[in-house]
């Protein structure tokens, strides 16, 4: 089974976030939040496109496959 490596968000991120949060800052530290989410889920959807490829493939092969008696 293929595990999904999900990035964390980096030690300057994090850091950043602290500080703006610190300094009420919210708007900042939503804005580092949303950036983190969205690199997150461009590499999601890009791993699910990859296996619903490989799925595809697998299927057709499937049915091309002569059956064994």
């Amino acid at each position: 089974m293929t595990t999904l490596n999900i990035p964390s968000i980096s030690l300057d991120n994090a850091k950043n976030l602290v500080t703006s949060k610190e300094s009420g800052d919210n708007q900042d530290a939503q804005e580092l939040l949303e950036s983190s989410v969205a690199q997150t889920s461009i590499e999601l959807f890009a791993k699910v496109g990859q296996l619903t490829r490989q799925l595809h493939h697998l299927l057709n092969d499937f049915n091309l496959t002569p059956a064994r008696c």
